[in-house]
């Protein structure tokens, strides 16, 4: 199955830059209706569910996709490979859901909220996006994402009110992950066929994944360990000041990091067919290309958050604007480690070291959370998690050291820096004169681009004349045909 990586990386972009849209639209209106304390209630009942699918979702993500990616050339095989592993998926979150009924049974606060939030659990059983992601036939996941999350949007203009509406925007929620799942169904016969399994097969790619479950485990949990540790250590409104700024930092994240979904299926294919030197020249070229858009962009939030973040979420949210500013920095750095980790490590087998990564990373970020959460609460978490980040990412760039060509590298990364500041200082240079407003943040945004172009272009960067060079060709091309 032959499929163009650059399509494919175009075509993923294109959703996340329409994706970014949506949170645009719905969280001011969301912050501002189920205010402080229903935000920090459902992100709190929800980070908690989130473990028990994590546990019950045993690595096998990821891991479905290698599988499928390894074994595609096959359609007996890949089809063994597909219903063994949704089997293993379907008994290990049962049980998950089981677990985390009992718990919540014994829970008196917020227990129907926890209740809906466990329709999370169900809608992860039916999850087949990885058997797509693996195929690299990310277009139909893509378009089911965005008809839903409109579907979504429309849903809570509609039906969310007022503070008394926090369960019905929960279980909004939770239904659209929901049906969105079970429609990729729809296409699996054309895909997937009859197989016969073996236990022997089961048990083989149950122990497989439980390689991949401890990063899993590790990357996921510290991503939620923020908002449950507020929680437990802090109070409900802390972790809304929390979950905001960090949910627009994750979304701006997914423009970059969604590069390393499209790459994780091509990549893991060139380590089974043992073209090395290919699989480098991918992570070298996505590593300037990822520092190209999130250097910027790190800089941009952290100039214009203090402004944008009141106009955005609101009155009642002014400790979310230090916790923006200091989370701002981990674009660059989240970046970075997807292309060593989810790009790189994970398809070329090199597990032992993307694990060690992580887990030292959750240690870090637990134990920096612990220390400071308490006295400092949303900031302290932030400062723990940017801190946690840097390991990860520094540990994983030590790892892979000898494929990266740092002279290269880091010639063009100190160019986007360099760039990125005098976008910055041109910006505050006339903040005053263009106002405060939507209007003025639109125009500061739009400048600052220009700037970082035409600075880019002063200094020659290579990356941005292959760019223009790119499209002068794609355009002449496109001349003589017509």
């Amino acid at each position: 199955m032959k499929t163009s990586i650059k399509k494919n990386i175009i075509f993923n972009l294109f959703y996340q830059i329409v994706n970014l849209g949506f949170p645009l639209i719905t969280v001011p209106y969301i912050s501002r209706i189920l205010g402080v304390s229903g935000i920090g209630v459902n992100a709190f009942t929800l980070s908690i569910t989130q473990y028990f699918i994590i546990f019950g979702s045993l690595g096998l993500s990821l891991y479905g996709t290698r599988q499928i990616a390894y074994t595609r050339d096959s359609q007996s095989r890949m089809s063994e490979t597909f219903w063994s592993i949704l089997l293993i998926r379907f008994i290990c979150l049962a049980i998950s859901f089981a677990l985390y009924f009992l718990l919540v049974m014994r829970i008196e606060e917020n227990r129907v909220i926890f209740l809906v939030q466990s329709v999370m659990i169900i809608a992860t059983m039916f999850d087949i996006s990885w058997l797509y992601f693996g195929l690299e036939s990310i277009c139909l996941v893509l378009v089911r994402n965005l008809f839903f999350k409109a579907l979504g949007v429309v849903g809570v203009f509609l039906l969310i009110k007022g503070p008394e509406d926090l369960l019905l925007y929960v279980s909004l929620n939770a239904g659209i992950v929901l049906f969105g799942n079970l429609i990729l169904f729809i296409g699996l016969p054309k895909i997937i066929h009859k197989a016969t399994l073996s236990f022997k097969e089961i048990l083989s790619h149950t122990i497989s994944s439980l390689k991949l479950f401890a990063p899993q485990i590790a990357s996921q949990v510290y991503l939620i360990l923020d908002k449950t540790m507020i929680g437990l250590f802090s109070d409900i409104d802390e972790v809304a000041f929390y979950h905001q700024p960090e949910k627009l930092i994750k979304t701006i994240l997914a423009l970059v990091t969604s590069i390393s979904i499209v790459m994780l299926p091509r990549m893991s294919n060139l380590f089974m067919k043992g073209d090395y030197e290919k699989m480098k020249g991918y992570l070298n070229r996505t590593l300037i290309r990822s520092a190209f858009i999130t250097i910027p962009m790190s800089f941009g939030i952290a100039s214009i958050g203090r402004e944008f973040l009141p106009l955005f979420l609101g009155p009642g949210y002014g400790r979310a604007e230090p916790v923006l500013l200091i989370l701002s920095s981990i674009i660059f750095i989240i970046s970075v480690s997807n292309v060593t980790g989810t790009q790189y490590l994970l398809p070329s087998n090199r597990t032992k070291e993307f694990t060690s990564s992580i887990v030292l990373g959750a240690i870090i970020n637990f134990t920096i959370n612990l220390i400071l959460i308490p006295k400092y609460g949303a900031l302290g978490a932030a400062f723990g998690t940017v801190v946690a980040e840097a390991f990860v990412t520094g540990y994983q760039l030590y790892c892979v050291r000898s494929e990266i060509f740092f002279k290269g590298y880091l010639s063009e990364l100190m160019q986007y820096v360099l760039s990125s500041l005098g976008m910055v200082f041109v910006i505050q240079l006339i903040r005053n004169s263009l106002g405060i407003g939507l209007l003025s943040i639109v125009y500061k945004i739009t400048l600052g681009i220009f700037i970082y172009i035409i600075l880019l272009s002063f200094v020659r960067n290579k990356t941005w004349l292959s760019i223009i060079r790119n499209c002068k060709n794609h355009f002449l091309r496109r001349n003589n045909k017509l």
